[in-house]
């Protein structure tokens, strides 16, 4: 059985929900983007939190909105998350 939970859009970017997280959620959230191979620095997510830099590849965009959406328990896009 299929469940219908209604899935909320989080229009966001990722420096509003970086600061919008606990400490243990911003270590369990840099954990996942370590484990889905997003990045290799603490300093990368440090620098997308801040607006000085973002992934430039949309396949890594894509990846980060995913594992942010499930961190934050809602629908996160990668055009929103980091705009252009």
């Amino acid at each position: 059985m299929q469940s219908k939970e209604i899935s909320r859009n989080d229009a966001r970017n990722f420096g509003e929900i970086w600061k919008s997280l606990t400490e243990e959620e911003r270590e369990k959230l840099t954990l996942d983007i370590y484990n889905a191979k997003c990045c290799k620095t603490r300093q990368t997510i440090w620098k997308w939190a801040n607006g000085i830099s973002k992934p430039s590849s949309p396949i890594i965009r894509d990846a980060v909105a995913k594992v942010v959406g499930k961190t934050v328990g809602s629908r996160v896009f990668a055009s929103t998350l980091f705009p252009r």
